[in-house]
């Protein structure tokens, strides 16, 4: 199996994960908040946990689908004086956009590792859990995208070799 295709397939995959993961913490959020309005408006007992469910689930959810969006090249992109110019530069200014992101998550693996084992002994939350339940997020969303960053760079230096050869430097256009 190529390194291209094995990094497609876990890209692939990963999106997959975040799928689901995105639709849980989403029911987990509306479930949360729709709890703590009968809770507290109908039956006049608002439960404590139910505020800080609803904002974890929404932190992961944001996070999850940062890498998705990414893996999809779905993201928000301001790229009209990229489409002005020639396909291979195109293509070399993706590959470096790619590799600012990875070297970004790279960075955020790193700290969010780190912060997520300084708060693990962090005092627990309403709900029971460590407090790095709400850092965790970091490290894996970075994780994800380095997936994801991994196989489009893979990608660019696929289409940059099916690219016919540019005029010789020096050389008219």
């Amino acid at each position: 199996m190529r390194v291209g295709s094995a990094l497609a397939a876990t890209s692939r995959g990963v999106a997959l994960a975040e799928q689901w993961a995105a639709v849980l913490a989403l029911v987990v959020m509306t479930t949360a908040v729709a709890m703590q309005i009968i809770w507290r408006f109908v039956l006049s007992a608002p439960l404590a946990w139910t505020e800080e469910l609803a904002r974890l689930a929404m932190v992961w959810l944001v996070f999850l689908v940062v890498g998705w969006a990414i893996g999809n090249r779905t993201h928000i992109a301001a790229d009209f004086l990229v489409q002005a110019l020639p396909p291979r530069v195109q293509l070399w200014v993706e590959a470096l956009t790619l590799l600012a992101v990875a070297a970004f998550s790279a960075l955020l693996l790193v700290v969010g590792t780190r912060l997520v084992v300084l708060q693990s002994v962090a005092a627990n939350t309403p709900l029971g859990l460590p407090r790095s339940v709400f850092s965790l997020q970091v490290p894996v969303s970075a994780l994800f995208v380095l997936v994801h960053a991994a196989d489009l760079l893979c990608r660019c230096r696929e289409k940059l070799r099916a690219l016919p050869p540019g005029p010789a430097a020096g050389a008219p256009a």
